[in-house]
Formats: C-alpha cells, sequence, structure tokens
C-alpha cells in the first residue's frame, strides 16, 4: 500500500479572488479576507481602486451599489497609504447629491479626512479640489478643511500655508456667495488664530455667508484675537492621520457586528 501523501496547502488566493470575498456578508470569512490583502501589501492596490471606481461608476449611474468591498478598500488603501489612491478616493468622495454619503454612510466623517491627510503626500491641490466643489457633500468639503488641519498638526505643511490656502478659499466663497465653504474656512481660519484673515471674515459675516448655527461672529472674532497656542493645543483634538491597522479600524463598524444588536461606534449599511 502506497504511503499517505499529505494534504498539500491551499494555494493563496490571488488579489482578484480576495476582492469578490471582500464583498460578500460579515463573518470569519470576510476578516479572512481582509486580513488576506493586508497581507498582500501593496500588490492588492489596483484592485482596491478598481472596487472604488466601480462603486462610483455605479453610482454617477444611478445605481445602488451591493456589497461593502468599496468601503473595506477605502480603509485598506488608507491603511496602505496608497497615495496613486486618492484621485479615485477623492473623485468618489465628491458625488454630487450626497452620493458620497450613500456609498461611505458615517465613513465620510470618519475616515475621509484620516485618508486625505495620509495620502496627500505632495497633491494638496486635491484637498483644496473637495473644498472648492460645491456639488461636494457638506461633511466631505469639512472633512477636506479637516485634512488640512492635521496636515499642520503633523507637521506635513506649515500654518502659514494652510492660512493662505483657507484665505484663498474664503475669497472665492465670497465671490461666488458660497456660505458652506465661507463658513467652513472661516471656522478653520479662526482655529488657526489667523488675524491677517479677519477682514475677509468681517466681509463673510456683512454678506450672511457664515452660518450662524454653526459658529458666531463673536466667537470667530474672539479666536482671531486670541493668544497664539501651541499647534498640540489647537489641532490636538483631531484624529490620527491614516489607520493604522484596518481589521482594527472595521471592528467598529457594524459591519463586523456578530449579533445585530451588538453596539459598535459607527453605522455601515
Amino acid at each position: 500500500m502506497p504511503p499517505h501523501e499529505p494534504a498539500s496547502a491551499p494555494s493563496p488566493r490571488t488579489p482578484a479572488e480576495i476582492l469578490f470575498d471582500l464583498n460578500q456578508d460579515c463573518g470569519p470569512d470576510l476578516e479572512q479576507a481582509v486580513r488576506a490583502a493586508q497581507q498582500r501589501g501593496r500588490e492588492i492596490i489596483p484592485q482596491l481602486i478598481q472596487a472604488i471606481d466601480e462603486a462610483t461608476d455605479s453610482a454617477l449611474q444611478g445605481e445602488v451599489t451591493e456589497g461593502n468591498a468599496h468601503f473595506i478598500a477605502l480603509v485598506l488603501l488608507t491603511e496602505l497609504r496608497a497615495i496613486e489612491a486618492l484621485p479615485a478616493i477623492i473623485r468618489s468622495m465628491t458625488l454630487p447629491e450626497g452620493g458620497s454619503y450613500d456609498l461611505y454612510d458615517d465613513a465620510v466623517t470618519e475616515i475621509f479626512s484620516r485618508t486625505l491627510a495620509a495620502l496627500a503626500d505632495d497633491r494638496v491641490d486635491l484637498i483644496d479640489s473637495v473644498l472648492s466643489c460645491r456639488t461636494t457633500d457638506l461633511f466631505a468639503r469639512w472633512e477636506g478643511a479637516t485634512a488640512l488641519l492635521m496636515l499642520v498638526r503633523d507637521g506635513s505643511l506649515a500654518k502659514e500655508d494652510v492660512i493662505e490656502r483657507l484665505r484663498k478659499h474664503l475669497r472665492q466663497a465670497i465671490a461666488d456667495r458660497d456660505s458652506d465653504l465661507a463658513t467652513i474656512a472661516a471656522t478653520d481660519l479662526a482655529t488657526l488664530r489667523a488675524p491677517a484673515a479677519r477682514g475677509e471674515i468681517e466681509e463673510a459675516l456683512q454678506r450672511n455667508l457664515i452660518d450662524l448655527e454653526i459658529t458666531s461672529a463673536d466667537d470667530l472674532l474672539k479666536q482671531l484675537a486670541a493668544e497664539e497656542l501651541p499647534l498640540a493645543d489647537l489641532l490636538g483634538h483631531f484624529h490620527p492621520s491614516g489607520i493604522a491597522d484596518a481589521m482594527d479600524e472595521l471592528r467598529k463598524w457594524h459591519l463586523f457586528a456578530e449579533e445585530a444588536d451588538d453596539d459598535r461606534e459607527f453605522e455601515m449599511f
């Protein structure tokens, strides 16, 4: 009788197979797919970008995107600091008429700024494009501005550079009567203690372009006149840039809840 031959180990799943698995229902298999994607590292980046592009294309055609591969891809690409993915991510996060929120739900406010800050590299102009696009979801525009502040905190951008960028956005908002952008830019200029922007902020207030349900004239002007503080004090309350471990991040979401009433931090479909 021939000796028993041990079964050979299963072949590693290809990037395309892993992407397919990422789009399945939650559970142990989905966690294994995330871990497999992490092990593949940069090799799987094209497939993750593809998942986001396909979801964006479907949204633009008015179709409902099935599954969560695009959301998981966003988290993985942020962990991998895949700077080549930034244009696709921004295209997906700046869909008109709330399309980005339909795709990503709370990830717009919980992850997008961290993604932008991690992947911006030398393409800060792409973050500016998020702020300046009037059809972009309001929350996504706020997160674009937050990413600029995070880059200041991280030492990746000079405070003076971001102040000038925000003043430019504020001047454009005044010219275009863009109340959302005016409120965002004025609020963040006040956060940065930018007295040089006082004239633009006062003009925006006079033109009723600042949303006084979000801030007030007194608060803005008091912050501008306040004493200078260390960046750690001004900006230390923001999330860290990037994502250290995609699986740890995903466990905060209901997507990975084992029971329907499991108390997770964030909703996701």
